[in-house]
């Protein structure tokens, strides 16, 4: 859900939704 906010940062976004999900 974050990765939509931080489109700029998707390997940062990435790793926080990962982490987020979990």
């Amino acid at each position: 859900a974050l990765g939509r906010r931080t489109r700029k940062r998707k390997k940062y976004s990435d790793s926080f939704i990962l982490r987020r999900r979990k």
